[in-house]
């Protein structure tokens, strides 16, 4: 079970990131495009299943977004995973996703992922089996506050796959949009149906936003922190 501590309340007293905040969730809200047709998680994970190639994602992206989400539930993240940036259940302040998150970093990406945060130094991409793991809750009853655990989760995840994810439809000018990630979105808060995925491969709905952040390896607190790094 997930922390209800909520940590990390902004600071709107810096308005080039408030700007860059709302500029972001605008563009977030026209893309509203899923995958054609549909894809269950898978509740069975085989217990030996490991991370998916980009050539395996290129030929059947459910396949890849099950085999993802059997790598994390397998993992166990809540046990064995570091939370970013700020650490436990923390009031999303930027609009996009749900109004509570809680995200993780694979071990695979942690190092990286902590010294792309410092601005002074150089970005380096994040290396190939990095998986950024979000869980997020809607508030009780709508209301700003307390998040609503017990409803369930709506699971958003980027995976940095061997080969670099990106189907030809993707290329845009020698470059991909959304860079080499594997995203999909998951939804675990529908009592009467399976949890499936509603957006998996490269949907308008993740890269129309991660789009704008290249400069930070496609990761928007990357690349907003490297461009509005904290006063001291």
């Amino acid at each position: 079970m997930p922390s209800t501590a909520i940590v990390g309340t902004p600071d709107w007293n810096q308005p080039a990131k408030l700007t860059v905040a709302i500029a972001l969730s605008l563009l977030c809200m026209v893309a509203v495009a899923d995958d054609d047709g549909f894809c269950n998680v898978d509740t069975s994970c085989d217990s030996n299943v490991e991370l998916p190639t980009a050539t395996d994602c290129a030929t059947d992206d459910c396949a890849c977004a099950q085999q993802i989400q059997c790598v994390i539930t397998n993992s166990s993240p809540d046990d064995n995973w570091s939370t970013i940036p700020t650490g436990d259940l923390h009031w999303n302040a930027f609009f996009w996703h749900t109004r509570f998150l809680e995200t993780y970093v694979s071990p695979a990406g942690e190092d990286a992922f902590h010294a792309a945060l410092d601005p002074a130094q150089p970005m380096t991409p994040l290396p190939a089996g990095t998986i950024l793991y979000k869980a997020g809750y809607d508030p009780i009853d709508g209301e700003p506050g307390d998040p609503d655990i017990d409803q369930g989760a709506e699971v958003f995840v980027a995976a940095k796959l061997e080969g670099d994810y990106c189907p030809s439809e993707y290329e845009i000018n020698g470059s991909c949009q959304g860079g080499g990630w594997f995203w999909y979105m998951a939804d675990y808060t529908a009592s009467d149906t399976d949890p499936f995925f509603s957006a998996w491969g490269k949907p308008d709905k993740c890269t129309a936003c991660h789009n704008t952040a290249e400069r930070g390896d496609w990761m928007l607190s990357l690349d907003i922190q490297r461009a509005y790094p904290p006063q001291p």
